[in-house]
């Protein structure tokens, strides 16, 4: 077979098709083969090598075919920036993610593609998907309010499966590259602040587990990452959906995870469906079950970050309930860590101190 091109051609095209490889010799040559096999053809395929120490580079230019621009980094700088470089010099009206270790079914692209033209107010599409091996079809929500209800908690938009807009893309600046192995999710919480994803209800991807991925072998940095844009996105969203009579959230209120995605979907469910508050209220009983004295207390997890939460969504009267024993419990267990600060190194005086401001605050005005 001969070599791929690796100089972009001039003409214009629908869909540039961006993935990068890196060290996925055993799967790149399948991927490949599923997007060369596509029923959609208006489209160029960039294929950016991220340094890669196996044969991968070696299979990408076995390829042969007019539609293939092949990149090489010279050193492995990473799957985000890599990304971004491959749509620098992306000339389609849509952006394609793609992964080397997946695999696109035949109708992926022709079905996406349709569907944003006929859906011309979509910033973008994911897909549903299979796993490997395995037959069932993975649920993802798919309306843009179940989406957005979804980020509140974490990301359930199949990043390989993503068409999007290519001005829009161009507009953020591509990926957030500070996330390192998150700045998936932070790129759709910001699609979807600035306008609308939908999930296509069809099975169009078939998605790879394996012990090397980015999900796999680096978990914790990638929960790490996750959190600060989980959080980031709450608090954005909550002050920009909220009525005006709803006070603005911050870091205290949303600094137990759950709790900031409690507090969103009582928002969703004035602004968008009542079905929402019902999630709300089932999560929050879960939260408000599980606390006990002996909770550990830190702004990310703890205790102090709930009770500002449950405070905020009293004096906004998103809910209406007798909490006053959950708080009173979550008194003792403030005041105890506040005694043994020393032994807790994730201790945080000042969600401990925001949290009795508003504890008082409450107590005058009731």
């Amino acid at each position: 077979m001969g070599t791929v091109k690796t100089e972009k051609c001039d003409d214009v095209c629908m869909i540039s098709v961006v993935m990068p490889v890196y060290n996925a010799g055993k799967f790149v040559s399948e991927a490949i083969t599923s997007i060369l096999s596509q029923t959609f053809t208006d489209f160029e395929f960039i294929i950016v090598d991220d340094g890669s120490s196996d044969q991968s580079w070696d299979v990408v230019q076995s390829f042969s075919d007019d539609r293939i621009i092949a990149i090489r980094n010279e050193t492995n700088i990473g799957t985000f920036p890599s990304r971004n470089r491959g749509m620098s010099i992306a000339k389609g009206k849509y952006i394609a993610v793609m992964d080397a270790d997946d695999i696109a079914l035949p109708d992926r692209l022709r079905k996406q593609f349709d569907y944003m033209e006929r859906n011309p107010a979509l910033l973008a599409t994911g897909t549903l998907n299979n796993t490997l091996g395995e037959g069932y079809k993975f649920e993802r929500p798919l309306s843009y309010p179940d989406i957005c209800a979804s980020l509140l908690n974490n990301n359930y938009v199949l990043h390989p499966s993503m068409l999007i807009r290519s001005d829009y893309i161009r507009e953020l600046g591509g990926y957030d590259e500070q996330y390192v192995y998150a700045s998936d999710y932070d790129l759709v919480c910001w699609l979807c602040r600035i306008g609308q994803i939908e999930n296509l209800p069809d099975v169009l991807m078939t998605y790879r587990w394996h012990p090397d991925q980015i999900t796999q072998a680096k978990r914790s940095e990638q929960k790490r990452y996750a959190d600060i844009i989980r959080q980031n996105f709450q608090i954005e969203f909550i002050n920009e959906h909220k009525s005006s009579t709803i006070t603005s959230v911050g870091e205290y209120e949303t600094g137990h995870p759950e709790m900031g995605e409690v507090i969103g979907l009582y928002v969703m469910g004035e602004c968008y469906n009542p079905s929402y508050r019902n999630r709300a209220d089932r999560l929050l009983d879960s939260i408000m079950y599980s606390i006990t004295s002996s909770t550990y207390l830190e702004q990310c997890k703890g205790l102090s970050s709930i009770g500002s939460g449950i405070i905020y969504l009293l004096s906004n009267h998103l809910i209406d309930r007798d909490v006053d024993a959950v708080l009173d419990r979550i008194d003792d267990a403030v005041i105890n860590s506040m005694k043994h600060y020393k032994e807790n190194p994730d201790f945080s005086w000042d969600s401990a101190t925001y949290y009795f401001k508003k504890r008082t605050l409450k107590r005058h005005f009731t």
